[in-house]
């Protein structure tokens, strides 16, 4: 897979679901995919997300639409995707909710999430 279309969504809500970032971001691109991220024992999301798109060109407009707006009672944050150091930058901001914690488990994908195409 390809992270030219990717963007990582972080202080997303521990209620929140995979098919309401997709309906959000949905809404405005061609979203591809939603993969939520659970701690592996306990199944509980961690607080962030990967969207992908179908076009580079959408991350771009994804992060200036969507990065610092309010969701859900919460500030999204919306970078670029980067799979190796998402994970320690977030713990290094830190969302208030526990994901600085290191012992968490591991971390894998909620499931589900796909996408339609958008509109």
């Amino acid at each position: 897979m390809s992270y030219d279309c990717q963007v990582f969504v972080g202080n997303v809500s521990h209620y929140h679901l995979e098919e309401n970032l997709m309906g959000t971001f949905g809404g405005h691109h061609r979203v591809k995919e939603v993969e939520m991220i659970c701690d592996r024992e306990t199944d509980i999301p961690l607080g962030f997300a990967y969207v992908t798109f179908f076009e580079p060109k959408e991350v771009q407009l994804a992060i200036d639409e969507f990065n610092g707006t309010g969701y859900m009672e919460r500030k999204l944050i919306v970078r670029k995707a980067d799979r190796r150091n998402d994970k320690l930058n977030y713990q290094r901001e830190g969302d208030g909710l526990g994901c600085g914690d290191d012992n968490y488990g591991g971390r894998r994908s909620c499931g589900g999430g796909s996408g339609d195409g958008g509109h």
